[in-house]
Protein backbone atom coordinates (compact mmCIF):
# COMPACT_ATOMS: atom_id res chain seq x y z
CA UNK A 1 0.00 0.00 0.00
CA UNK A 2 1.44 3.35 -1.02
CA UNK A 3 1.48 6.44 1.20
CA UNK A 4 -1.49 8.04 -0.58
CA UNK A 5 -3.74 5.00 -0.07
CA UNK A 6 -2.71 4.73 3.57
CA UNK A 7 -3.62 8.37 4.20
CA UNK A 8 -6.99 7.88 2.49
CA UNK A 9 -7.80 4.90 4.71
CA UNK A 10 -6.86 6.87 7.83
CA UNK A 11 -9.07 9.75 6.69
CA UNK A 12 -12.04 7.45 6.07
CA UNK A 13 -11.57 5.81 9.49
CA UNK A 14 -11.49 9.23 11.19
CA UNK A 15 -14.70 10.26 9.42
CA UNK A 16 -16.47 7.07 10.54
CA UNK A 17 -15.41 7.65 14.16
CA UNK A 18 -16.64 11.24 14.03
CA UNK A 19 -19.98 10.17 12.56
CA UNK A 20 -20.45 7.55 15.25
CA UNK A 21 -19.63 10.08 17.95
CA UNK A 22 -22.16 12.49 16.49
CA UNK A 23 -24.89 9.86 16.50
CA UNK A 24 -24.21 8.73 20.06
CA UNK A 25 -26.77 9.86 22.62
CA UNK A 26 -25.28 12.41 24.98
CA UNK A 27 -25.14 11.18 28.56
CA UNK A 28 -26.89 13.77 30.71
CA UNK A 29 -26.47 14.31 34.41
CA UNK A 30 -29.43 13.56 36.67
CA UNK A 31 -28.64 15.19 40.00
CA UNK A 32 -31.38 17.66 41.01
CA UNK A 33 -34.87 16.66 39.95
CA UNK A 34 -38.52 17.50 40.50
CA UNK A 35 -41.74 15.57 39.98
CA UNK A 36 -44.18 17.46 37.73
CA UNK A 37 -47.50 15.60 37.80
CA UNK A 38 -49.35 18.45 36.09
CA UNK A 39 -46.66 19.59 33.72
CA UNK A 40 -44.52 22.71 33.79
CA UNK A 41 -45.66 26.29 33.24
CA UNK A 42 -43.65 29.14 31.75
CA UNK A 43 -43.77 30.87 35.13
CA UNK A 44 -41.83 27.95 36.66
CA UNK A 45 -38.65 28.82 34.78
CA UNK A 46 -37.17 30.99 37.52
CA UNK A 47 -38.06 28.49 40.24
CA UNK A 48 -36.36 25.66 38.36
CA UNK A 49 -33.30 27.81 37.76
CA UNK A 50 -33.08 28.99 41.37
CA UNK A 51 -33.13 25.44 42.68
CA UNK A 52 -30.69 24.26 40.00
CA UNK A 53 -33.07 21.63 38.66
CA UNK A 54 -31.55 19.62 35.81
CA UNK A 55 -34.21 16.91 35.45
CA UNK A 56 -38.01 16.99 35.34
CA UNK A 57 -39.99 13.81 35.90
CA UNK A 58 -43.06 14.79 33.88
CA UNK A 59 -46.37 12.96 33.98
CA UNK A 60 -46.94 11.09 30.73
CA UNK A 61 -50.25 12.90 30.16
CA UNK A 62 -48.65 16.35 30.46
CA UNK A 63 -45.45 15.81 28.55
CA UNK A 64 -43.71 18.71 26.86
CA UNK A 65 -40.13 19.21 25.77
CA UNK A 66 -38.27 21.97 27.60
CA UNK A 67 -34.84 23.01 26.31
CA UNK A 68 -32.07 22.80 28.87
CA UNK A 69 -33.64 20.06 31.02
CA UNK A 70 -33.68 16.28 31.06
CA UNK A 71 -37.32 15.31 30.61
CA UNK A 72 -38.26 11.85 31.86
CA UNK A 73 -41.69 10.39 31.19
CA UNK A 74 -43.30 9.67 34.58
CA UNK A 75 -45.83 6.84 34.69
CA UNK A 76 -46.85 3.70 36.51
CA UNK A 77 -49.61 1.52 37.91
CA UNK A 78 -49.44 -1.54 40.21
CA UNK A 79 -51.51 -3.56 37.73
CA UNK A 80 -49.11 -3.10 34.83
CA UNK A 81 -47.62 -6.03 32.99
CA UNK A 82 -44.70 -6.17 30.57
CA UNK A 83 -46.76 -4.85 27.64
CA UNK A 84 -47.74 -1.74 29.62
CA UNK A 85 -44.13 -1.07 30.58
CA UNK A 86 -43.00 -1.55 26.98
CA UNK A 87 -45.75 0.79 25.75
CA UNK A 88 -44.55 3.60 28.03
CA UNK A 89 -40.96 3.14 26.83
CA UNK A 90 -42.12 3.20 23.20
CA UNK A 91 -44.07 6.41 23.83
CA UNK A 92 -41.02 7.96 25.48
CA UNK A 93 -38.94 7.07 22.44
CA UNK A 94 -41.55 8.56 20.10
CA UNK A 95 -41.64 11.78 22.13
CA UNK A 96 -37.82 11.82 22.19
CA UNK A 97 -37.85 11.98 25.99
CA UNK A 98 -34.54 11.61 27.81
CA UNK A 99 -35.73 8.60 29.81
CA UNK A 100 -38.54 6.98 31.78
CA UNK A 101 -39.33 6.96 35.50
CA UNK A 102 -41.67 4.23 36.70
CA UNK A 103 -43.59 5.07 39.86
CA UNK A 104 -45.93 2.17 40.62
CA UNK A 105 -46.31 2.51 44.42
CA UNK A 106 -46.71 -1.27 44.82
CA UNK A 107 -46.09 -4.70 43.28
CA UNK A 108 -42.33 -4.26 42.98
CA UNK A 109 -41.74 -7.96 42.47
CA UNK A 110 -43.67 -7.87 39.20
CA UNK A 111 -41.96 -4.63 38.17
CA UNK A 112 -38.52 -6.14 38.73
CA UNK A 113 -39.51 -9.12 36.59
CA UNK A 114 -40.83 -6.87 33.81
CA UNK A 115 -37.69 -4.74 33.85
CA UNK A 116 -35.52 -7.82 33.45
CA UNK A 117 -37.29 -8.51 30.13
CA UNK A 118 -37.33 -4.91 28.91
CA UNK A 119 -35.13 -3.94 25.98
CA UNK A 120 -34.46 -0.24 25.51
CA UNK A 121 -31.60 2.17 24.98
CA UNK A 122 -33.40 4.83 27.00
CA UNK A 123 -32.33 5.40 30.62
CA UNK A 124 -34.86 3.67 32.89
CA UNK A 125 -35.38 4.85 36.47
CA UNK A 126 -37.65 3.51 39.20
CA UNK A 127 -39.18 5.03 42.35
CA UNK A 128 -39.05 2.79 45.39
CA UNK A 129 -39.63 3.30 49.12
CA UNK A 130 -36.66 3.25 51.47
CA UNK A 131 -38.20 0.41 53.48
CA UNK A 132 -38.36 -2.04 50.56
CA UNK A 133 -36.57 -5.28 51.41
CA UNK A 134 -32.91 -5.20 50.46
CA UNK A 135 -33.02 -8.24 48.16
CA UNK A 136 -35.76 -6.66 46.06
CA UNK A 137 -34.00 -3.30 46.05
CA UNK A 138 -30.87 -4.95 44.73
CA UNK A 139 -32.83 -6.80 42.07
CA UNK A 140 -34.39 -3.56 40.83
CA UNK A 141 -31.11 -1.62 40.95
CA UNK A 142 -29.42 -4.22 38.77
CA UNK A 143 -32.12 -3.81 36.09
CA UNK A 144 -32.25 0.00 35.86
CA UNK A 145 -30.04 3.01 35.26
CA UNK A 146 -31.09 4.81 38.41
CA UNK A 147 -33.42 4.83 41.41
CA UNK A 148 -35.36 7.55 43.20
CA UNK A 149 -35.76 6.53 46.84
CA UNK A 150 -38.93 7.79 48.52
CA UNK A 151 -37.05 8.63 51.69
CA UNK A 152 -39.95 9.95 53.72
CA UNK A 153 -38.77 9.77 57.32
CA UNK A 154 -37.37 13.10 58.43
CA UNK A 155 -34.03 13.26 60.17
CA UNK A 156 -33.08 9.68 59.33
CA UNK A 157 -32.53 10.12 55.61
CA UNK A 158 -28.92 8.92 55.39
CA UNK A 159 -29.44 5.98 57.72
CA UNK A 160 -32.60 4.98 55.87
CA UNK A 161 -30.84 4.47 52.55
CA UNK A 162 -27.19 3.78 53.40
CA UNK A 163 -27.46 0.16 52.19
CA UNK A 164 -29.25 1.35 49.04
CA UNK A 165 -26.47 3.86 48.36
CA UNK A 166 -23.90 1.09 48.68
CA UNK A 167 -25.84 -1.17 46.30
CA UNK A 168 -26.20 1.63 43.73
CA UNK A 169 -22.51 2.52 43.93
CA UNK A 170 -21.51 -1.12 43.58
CA UNK A 171 -23.62 -1.43 40.42
CA UNK A 172 -22.60 1.99 39.07
CA UNK A 173 -26.18 3.31 39.13
CA UNK A 174 -27.60 6.77 39.81
CA UNK A 175 -29.42 7.30 43.11
CA UNK A 176 -31.52 10.28 44.24
CA UNK A 177 -33.17 10.78 47.61
CA UNK A 178 -36.69 12.20 47.37
CA UNK A 179 -38.11 14.74 49.82
CA UNK A 180 -41.87 14.90 50.35
CA UNK A 181 -43.41 18.39 50.37
CA UNK A 182 -47.14 17.66 50.45
CA UNK A 183 -49.18 18.68 53.51
CA UNK A 184 -49.73 16.49 56.55
CA UNK A 185 -52.92 14.51 56.10
CA UNK A 186 -52.75 14.11 52.33
CA UNK A 187 -52.29 10.51 51.21
CA UNK A 188 -51.93 9.51 54.86
CA UNK A 189 -48.82 11.63 55.38
CA UNK A 190 -47.80 12.36 58.96
CA UNK A 191 -45.56 15.15 60.24
CA UNK A 192 -42.44 12.99 60.19
CA UNK A 193 -43.00 12.14 56.49
CA UNK A 194 -43.04 15.62 54.98
CA UNK A 195 -41.14 18.90 54.95
CA UNK A 196 -44.24 20.88 54.00
CA UNK A 197 -44.32 22.80 57.30
CA UNK A 198 -40.53 23.07 57.49
CA UNK A 199 -40.03 24.61 54.07
CA UNK A 200 -37.52 24.26 51.28
CA UNK A 201 -34.65 25.79 53.23
CA UNK A 202 -34.97 22.92 55.71
CA UNK A 203 -34.88 20.45 52.84
CA UNK A 204 -31.69 21.95 51.46
CA UNK A 205 -30.09 22.06 54.91
CA UNK A 206 -30.93 18.41 55.60
CA UNK A 207 -29.72 17.34 52.16
CA UNK A 208 -26.40 19.12 52.64
CA UNK A 209 -25.93 17.73 56.16
CA UNK A 210 -26.86 14.17 55.27
CA UNK A 211 -25.58 13.82 51.70
CA UNK A 212 -23.07 16.61 51.14
CA UNK A 213 -19.91 15.29 49.51
CA UNK A 214 -21.66 12.17 48.16
CA UNK A 215 -22.95 11.32 44.68
CA UNK A 216 -26.53 11.06 45.96
CA UNK A 217 -28.82 13.45 44.10
CA UNK A 218 -32.03 15.10 45.30
CA UNK A 219 -35.62 14.93 44.02
CA UNK A 220 -38.37 17.30 45.15
CA UNK A 221 -41.90 15.90 45.39
CA UNK A 222 -43.47 17.88 43.86
CA UNK A 223 -43.46 20.97 41.64
CA UNK A 224 -46.88 22.18 42.83
CA UNK A 225 -45.63 22.21 46.40
CA UNK A 226 -42.40 23.93 45.41
CA UNK A 227 -44.47 26.72 43.88
CA UNK A 228 -46.34 27.06 47.16
CA UNK A 229 -43.33 26.90 49.45
CA UNK A 230 -40.55 28.50 47.49
CA UNK A 231 -38.54 31.42 48.66
CA UNK A 232 -38.29 33.64 45.55
CA UNK A 233 -34.53 33.79 46.00
CA UNK A 234 -34.28 29.99 46.17
CA UNK A 235 -30.72 28.86 46.67
CA UNK A 236 -29.38 30.93 43.82
CA UNK A 237 -25.73 31.68 44.23
CA UNK A 238 -25.00 28.88 46.72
Amino acid sequence: MNEGDRLKRILVLCLVVLMMAGCAKEEKTVNRAVFAWEGVEEADEQLLENYRIDTIFMDINHYSSIPGYNIYLLAGDPSWGLEDVEHVVEEAEEKRADGVLFDIEDNYVTLASNLSLLESDLPIYVCMPFWLEEELQEQIIKEVDGVIVMNYSKGNERLNIQKTIEMAEKCGKVILTAYELQPVGEYGLEEYNTYHDDGLDAVEKNYEEQFGGTDVGIAFHNLNMMRELTNPAGIEGK
